[in-house]
């Protein structure tokens, strides 16, 4: 029988998850009531003006439709061919051997799209393929190939306890980020804290809220990493790819260097941070393929390369000059 999610998180992080969860319930009664409002003016069903988000069920939104077909891949419509397969086999094995040979580990984690880990809340309600490209692609990843990692189940199960992916927006809350670097942690050797810093929570409207006009905002929890990080550097770059940042942590338990590659999952909500928490220094990339020159440069003890499960049609280019 497996064991419930809640019994394998340490006391003090389900308590802080638990304390996160009545402080969003009593937050205000402003939310409530515009959830309230909101529900009669985004019915369920209802999609955005570009076409980019749909409304679920008790006010949740989801990705719909937009330029990586997320819509079509969900339904098994819009699938990987069998080239399409093996050139990704290709790439992560490559990874693996170059990664191998430079005696760096490595590990790949697909963030699951939310309608997945929350599939009761979306309007249609239909089953997953599990054809879509994600399912795919992990199919081909035998049991000696354990680095990539695709944490939906984790997700599911620990959203009994607290939210895992927030109601106005696509990505994963902190919890989320921090049951997804579960099996991260234990294929690279790096054991889980007990202790956790603490939260930090304001309003935003969140990136999907924002496709509805006049849409409530919602709390959004960031770990407060002051109390340990001795310095952030953090270059910025006109967009989003590009971006990158270094987190030195010098109380961190773990002596060593780590190196995300990855998108916004990785380095705007609180993946990076989970890591940093544990490791004393960790760098994240915004991009999604390996670069060489910064693994020569800042010579990782671990590299990690993140993707949203909606990108999996794109397949990363790598580049490396020897």
């Amino acid at each position: 029988m497996e064991t419930p999610a809640h019994l394998m998180i340490p006391a003090p992080l389900r308590e802080a998850f638990l304390s996160v969860g009545i402080r969003d319930q009593m937050d205000d009664l402003r939310r409530a009531v515009a959830r309230a409002l909101a529900a009669a003016a985004w019915p369920c069903g209802q999609v955005s003006d570009d076409n980019s988000a749909i409304v679920g069920r008790d006010g949740w939104l989801f990705l719909n439709g937009g330029h990586n077909h997320w819509s079509e891949q969900a339904a098994g419509q819009f699938t990987l061919t069998p080239h399409g397969c093996e050139l990704w086999t290709s790439l992560l094995q490559r990874r693996r051997d170059r990664m191998q040979r430079r005696g760096i580990r490595y590990a790949h984690l697909f963030a699951p799209e939310k309608v997945c880990v929350y599939p009761e809340l979306h309007p249609a309600a239909t089953p997953l393929s599990p054809q879509r490209p994600v399912m795919q692609i992990m199919s081909q990843q035998g049991a000696e190939h354990s680095a990539v990692h695709y944490p939906a189940q984790a997700l599911r199960a620990g959203k009994t306890l607290a939210p895992t992916y927030y109601r106005g927006n696509s990505h994963w809350t902190w919890f989320g980020a921090w049951l997804a670097c579960q099996e991260l942690w234990l294929q690279l050797g790096i054991p889980v804290r007990e202790d956790i810093p603490a939260m930090r929570q304001y309003p935003v409207q969140h990136d999907l809220a924002a496709k509805f006009v006049g849409m409530a905002d919602e709390n959004y929890h960031q770990l407060d990493m002051d109390a340990y990080l001795t310095f952030i550097n953090e270059a910025q770059v006109p967009g989003h790819v590009g971006r990158f940042k270094h987190l030195h942590n010098p109380s961190a338990p773990q002596a060593c260097r780590v190196l995300i590659f990855g998108d916004s999952c990785a380095y705007a909500h609180n993946l990076a941070a989970w890591f940093a928490l544990h490791c004393r220094d960790v760098f994240c990339a915004w991009q999604v393929g390996l670069q060489g020159d910064l693994i020569d440069k800042l010579g990782p003890d671990v590299v990690v390369t993140e993707m949203a499960e909606r990108f999996a049609t794109r397949l990363p280019a790598d580049v490396f000059t020897s």
